[in-house]
């Protein structure tokens, strides 16, 4: 199930507003990992603005990497090198520069991309 499928989630965790289905207990682990990742995403986000300023720097998917790295194992169940975490993020980032309009900011966006799809990778 999608992020942005759930709907009001946080209004009521069990139910899928959208879907009208209710979530099961990996669906509701799945969220917090997204949303887990989406908080270490943002503050990551605002790290890299207090060391860089606003001007985007063309090694910021690297640098973000190198902060995420330790903590990212938690999240895909391996250790992934600082340059797959980059690579990650960097695809993250062309996805929503393309969308028209995204419905979610991009830290909820690139959490779910990289989770979703290192989770249809594994299957």
């Amino acid at each position: 199930m999608k992020f942005r499928d759930l709907g009001l989630f946080f209004a009521n965790p069990r139910i899928g507003a959208i879907t009208g289905q209710l979530l099961t207990s990996n669906d509701m682990a799945d969220q917090d990992q997204v949303t887990q990742l989406r908080h270490l995403l943002a503050q990551t986000a605002r790290d890299h603005h207090e060391a860089h300023g606003s001007d985007p720097s063309p090694g910021w998917a690297e640098w973000y990497a190198t902060r995420l790295q330790p903590e990212m194992g938690s999240f895909v169940g391996f250790e992934p090198t600082v340059e797959e975490i980059g690579a990650w993020l960097k695809e993250a980032d062309e996805k929503y520069r393309a969308e028209d309009d995204p419905e979610e900011h991009w830290p909820a966006y690139y959490a779910e991309l990289i989770l979703d799809s290192l989770s249809v990778s594994e299957g």
